[in-house]
């Protein structure tokens, strides 16, 4: 798992062991995972305070002309009320036809859920896939989605997925990519549904079509 899944860590290594049956410690899956240079570097702290310290009004304007090419614009802006955005920011989208949403007065926690997805999404997912278009966007989303919800384990419910899947107790266990390999799927295989055989250079195992 660890080779399989670069970014992955001891505690999602550890759930995806648990929804096969197999509980290890975190201290026994950090004295044997795989020890290669697996992460890409990552921006640093002095690089994002350099990019971010000063934002304006005209800079915060920019990425939104930027973000919405060829007149393609969504219908609401959710956003904080940070006074960076500049008094006639609202009258701005408006003759864009967006309009725009803001969070509760002294509520700093009010985008706190819509911040962490787009966080993991970027970390899971898109920071390491070069986007072609956005019908390539859309699919791969599609796809992260599935996976997020239904193979993905999360702490929060102790280390299950959101959408409960029945799994097999038992059997030899099965990996499959998912999102072109940047993840794996593990489950097991009912021994009943397998078939053995012996072909010229070693044992293979294939599953019947019954």
């Amino acid at each position: 798992m660890s080779r399989e899944n670069v970014l992955w860590g001891t505690e999602r290594i550890r759930g995806a062991l648990l929804k096969l049956g197999i509980d290890v410690s975190n201290r026994s899956i950090r004295r044997s995972r795989w020890r290669g240079s697996v992460r890409p570097p990552r921006q640093t702290w002095r690089t994002f305070l350099a990019n971010h310290a000063h934002p304006t009004a005209a800079w915060v304007w920019q990425h939104l002309r930027n973000a919405t090419p060829w007149g393609r614009s969504p219908p609401y802006l959710l956003r904080d009320r940070d006074r960076v955005y500049g008094g006639d920011f609202g009258a701005k989208l408006k003759r864009l036809g967006i309009e725009q949403l803001l969070t509760p007065v002294r509520a700093p926690r009010a985008n706190a859920v819509a911040e962490r997805l787009v966080g993991t999404l970027r970390r899971e997912c898109l920071d390491h896939v070069l986007i072609v278009n956005e019908r390539h966007l859309h699919a791969l989303l599609v796809e992260f989605t599935a996976y997020y919800n239904q193979q993905r384990p999360h702490r929060t419910v102790r280390m299950e997925s959101p959408v409960p899947t029945a799994r097999a107790p038992t059997g030899p266990i099965r990996s499959r990519p998912a999102l072109g390999g940047l993840h794996h799927r593990y489950d097991r295989v009912a021994c009943s549904r397998l078939a053995f055989c012996r072909p010229t250079g070693g044992l293979a195992l294939r599953t019947s079509s019954r």
